[in-house]
């Protein structure tokens, strides 16, 4: 927000990760692409000196691991979890999801789809990238 310097230095760390994407071509094939090459440039700010401390924010964290809080257990983070349901997309270009019917792009006939509801809406995915969202 202008003239808030509360907010400026999270912006600016969000700009400088989208410059960085940019510096590894800045063309990804899927999503997968993108989280390796966000790996790098996380492995990269983790090796380099904090201007804060002037030490590597991987020796910070090493020295500090040990105080932190163990995550919730796996029954709490399940919640959390985007699981996808698999339907078929039929010869009509339709899925069917909860005796109601629901198109699907054309291209999509035959395949076999991932569906979620979050609230009101369908999600509905391929190779792991959003195709669609519908009101149900």
């Amino acid at each position: 927000m202008p003239r808030r310097p509360q907010t400026k230095g999270k912006t600016e760390t969000q700009n400088k990760i989208v410059g960085q994407l940019k510096n590894y071509n800045g063309h990804y094939k899927d999503i997968d692409e993108i989280h390796e090459v966000l790996g790098k440039i996380n492995e990269e700010d983790n090796e380099n000196i904090s201007q804060a401390t002037k030490l590597p924010r991987q020796f910070l964290f090493n020295k500090e691991k040990d105080d932190l809080n163990p995550l919730p257990s796996k029954e709490i983070r399940i919640k959390y979890h985007l699981s996808l349901k698999e339907v078929h997309v039929s010869n009509k270009s339709m899925i069917s999801y909860k005796s109601n019917k629901y198109s699907a792009q054309k291209k999509y006939i035959e395949m076999t789809v991932g569906l979620v509801a979050i609230k009101d809406e369908l999600h509905i995915y391929h190779n792991k990238k959003i195709i669609t969202k519908q009101n149900y």
